[in-house]
């Protein structure tokens, strides 16, 4: 008897290491965009193109690029809401949840395009984008896997 019961509980010690479990993941952050030009204007209108990509350390095929935009308002703010999901995250050595990385691009006819591709957590409350006036008419380009690209 003695002998099944430490079998049972070496059975439940394991199956406890290697159980799948749920786990609350941010797919996207809450963050203000407060884009002006270089003297501090507000800019309305501005796109603000926002994306979220996978950084999963051990995953090897990327989860699918999400792309989300937004319109700035008169006072040249964008808000972009919080978003979480759900995910069944073996616990072992490789099988963690899925973590995100977000990338930005701000368009605007007649200015430059703005972006970063390195915003992680913990991500700013307010982000300030100074736009550029432009001679040439530039967009932000469509986002990768990894992000924005401009230029070549």
């Amino acid at each position: 008897m003695h002998r099944l019961i430490n079998l049972l509980s070496v059975v439940l010690f394991t199956a406890s290491l290697v159980a799948c479990v749920p786990i609350r993941v941010m797919q996207q952050p809450q963050v203000s965009f407060h884009v002006a030009d270089p003297s501090g204007q507000p800019i309305s209108s501005a796109t603000v193109h926002f994306a979220r990509y996978s950084i999963h350390p051990f995953n090897p095929i990327p989860k699918s690029l999400f792309a989300f935009e937004a319109t700035t308002e008169n006072s040249g703010s964008a808000f972009i809401r919080e978003q979480f999901e759900w995910q069944t995250a073996f616990v072992g050595p490789d099988g963690g949840p899925a973590h995100y990385g977000w990338a930005w691009c701000i368009d605007k006819p007649g200015f430059a395009p703005e972006f970063n591709n390195t915003l992680r957590e913990p991500v700013p409350p307010v982000i300030n984008v100074v736009l550029r006036q432009a001679v040439s008419a530039a967009k932000c380009p469509a986002a990768t896997d990894d992000g924005y690209r401009i230029g070549p």
